[in-house]
């Protein structure tokens, strides 16, 4: 018999936040053409996201994992949105 050194449960956690600037000559022709980025200035854009996950082993070669997602991008050079996002996964090794 052998002795399975991973823990049965498990817990991730996961976030990240990104600030850009953007000068007008770099924003996408389709966001100014769009109205959604003035022609002849700059943009900023905000991105930040959080996640947690948890896994359970249910033996050697199955395990579970249950984790959410939350994703928040505000824009002045593109489109903003907000973004839920939940998943299930099995995991079965052959």
């Amino acid at each position: 018999m052998t002795v399975d050194p991973a823990p049965t449960y498990s817990l991730g956690l996961q976030a990240t936040v990104r600030e850009s600037d953007y000068k007008s000559d770099s924003l996408p022709a389709s966001a100014v053409a769009a109205g959604a980025a003035p022609a002849n200035d700059s943009g900023n854009e905000t991105t930040t996201g959080v996640g947690v996950s948890g896994t359970w082993k249910i033996n050697e070669r199955a395990r579970l994992t249950l984790a959410q997602r939350y994703l928040d991008v505000n824009s002045d050079v593109d489109t903003s949105f907000t973004k839920n996002t939940s998943s299930i996964e099995l995991f079965v090794a052959l």
